[in-house]
């Protein structure tokens, strides 16, 4: 028969005999000691590449046991180093071997030492270099020097290479020892490094981003405040021989847009415009971009031709601007012009004393320009016309008073006191029937001043009508009786008979005539009607 029996520690020592049945047992079968090796331990990570350093984590296959470990590859002993973690590797090339020995100290111990295990290999790389800064823009024409800065762990070695375009280096011969800061001095450049420390295999390569030199961007100068009409926009560049581009519609300039000529400077016409610019070398890319504040530019004033002053029955107003394409907008009430008032086409008839005129310009490009405001316009009435202006008259004289402003009333007096707005209205024409009578006339309207006033040249002379003789002349016998009547009633007749070939002239002194007079031969009566004053003479031959 066959027994089979677990060995629970190692170095037992197996006894046994055989016996059976009605048979004597055997003698006594004694084994050599049997030994049992504990399980290797497991290394982790199992070898591989690492950058600086790697930590070693090696685990017991069993409680209570210890790991004795080598670094160089060889089987390691009881006097090899006992592995205490962390275990940290930083010599390139290491091989971690390893044994796990039980370690109970009271015979108990349940396995010998293991098998040796051993890790791939450890290839430590030196830590990679630091590139500072890494790419970017460097500036012309500044102070501080266009350098970069290589650094790696301490005593490192740094090689650095400094590819331009696309000249790549091929071998390793072509890196230079790093001592100072490398200085650049060609647009799109890049640096490339590595660092070697003892005891470590050569980093990785670091490829840095591109280094790009550049001008300075352009310093913009605009007017501060509202320009009137246009506005002037300054540019300059620190970088020597930078010529500088810009655009006015809001685009990103290139080398392909307006040059700047800083003998002209940049008009701008358009209100709220931003100026943008660059600067751009022989051998470098284009600067970074300069942006100028919102330029504002307004439209001119709006001029006012009369500016006010004083009219008669109406004020004929333009307005005028110098801007091409604008509108002129204006109030005539008191109120500010916006560019939704009145837009102005034709002269503006004022025809309102006191009337003040505003104006503004407008355009779609431009800002409304500032308020232009005018002098008082003072409007007056039209004096008023008198015809006729003087003379003499017989009963009564008809005094047509007109005005040229529509829809005036005239006021006038006739007793020679000045006229009035207070004084009554006239109607034309005026009638006179006294002599002497002096007229005075000013004309008014609701909204106009009232106007100059108005007179006769000289007074109205009124003369009465002349007497009727009956007969008025012709042939007689010795004498004849001549009757004298006059028109107006209350009036008296004076009279004169003298001879045919002499002057003569009645006055209120000669004869006053109550009855019929006799006239004799040759002679001539000469009559006079006084009807408050002395007026018409009448003769008969």
């Amino acid at each position: 028969m066959t027994l089979i029996q677990a060995i629970p520690q190692t170095g037992t020592v197996v006894k046994a005999v055989a016996k059976r049945p009605s048979v004597e047992a055997s003698i006594v079968k004694v084994s050599a000691p049997i030994i049992l090796q504990c399980y290797p331990p497991l290394v982790l990570p199992n070898g591989g590449a690492y950058t600086g350093s790697v930590v070693v984590a090696i685990n017991t296959s069993q409680p209570n046991s210890t790991v004795y470990y080598t670094l160089d590859g060889s089987k390691p002993t009881l006097a090899s180093p006992v592995y205490v973690p962390p275990l940290t590797l930083v010599q390139t090339g290491s091989i971690v071997s390893a044994v796990e020995v039980d370690d109970s100290n009271d015979g108990t111990g349940t396995c010998a030492m293991s098998p040796v295990q051993v890790s791939g290999a450890f290839q430590i790389k030196t830590d990679l270099p630091v590139i500072a800064p890494n790419g970017g823009n460097f500036l012309l024409g500044v102070a501080t020097p266009n350098t970069v800065t290589i650094t790696a762990s301490p005593g490192a070695m740094i090689y650095y290479f400094v590819q331009v375009g696309d000249q790549i280096p091929s071998t390793m011969a072509q890196f230079k020892p790093y001592v100072t800061p490398i200085k650049i001095v060609k647009t799109d450049s890049i640096v490339r490094a590595v660092a070697k420390s003892g005891g470590k295999d050569m980093s990785d390569v670091v490829v840095s981003s591109t280094f790009t030199i550049l001008p300075e961007a352009p310093t913009i100068t605009a007017p501060s405040g509202v320009s009137i009409g246009q506005a002037r926009v300054d540019m300059s560049s620190s970088t020597p021989g930078a010529v500088l581009y810009y655009t006015l519609d809001s685009t990103t300039p290139t080398t392909r847009s307006p040059k700047y000529d800083p003998a002209l400077g940049v008009i701008v016409t358009q209100t709220r415009t931003v100026v943008k610019a660059i600067a751009a070398t022989v051998g470098s890319g284009p600067s970074a971009l300069a942006a100028s504040p919102q330029v504002l530019v307004a439209c001119e004033s709006p001029s006012i031709t009369p500016d006010g002053g004083l009219f008669v029955d109406y004020a004929k107003v333009m307005l005028r601007t110098g801007v091409a394409g604008a509108s002129v907008h204006f109030t005539d009430d008191g109120s500010e012009p916006t560019a939704t008032s009145a837009i102005f086409e034709f002269p503006i008839r004022v025809e309102k004393t006191g009337t003040v005129i505003k104006a503004v310009t407008t355009h779609p490009l431009l800002d409304i320009s500032a308020v232009t405001v005018s002098q008082v316009f003072t409007v007056k009435a039209a004096k008023p016309q008198l015809q006729p202006n003087a003379g003499v008259f017989e009963e009564e004289a008809k005094i047509s008073i007109t005005t040229a402003t529509t829809g005036a009333e005239i006021h006038c007096t006739v007793d020679g006191s000045p006229a009035t707005e207070d004084s009554p209205v006239c109607v034309s024409p005026v009638t006179v029937s006294s002599t002497g009578t002096s007229i005075n006339a000013v004309a008014t309207k609701e909204g106009l001043e009232v106007s100059d006033a108005a007179a006769l040249a000289s007074p109205i002379i009124i003369k009465a009508a002349p007497p009727v003789l009956t007969p008025d002349s012709g042939a007689f016998t010795n004498s004849a009786a001549v009757v004298m009547t006059c028109t107006e009633p209350g009036c008296t007749i004076h009279y004169l008979i003298g001879a045919a070939s002499s002057p003569f002239r009645p006055t209120l002194a000669s004869a006053l005539y109550t009855e019929p007079v006799q006239v004799g031969k040759r002679f001539v009566l000469a009559s006079v009607v006084l009807q408050r004053a002395p007026k018409s003479v009448r003769k008969l031959t």
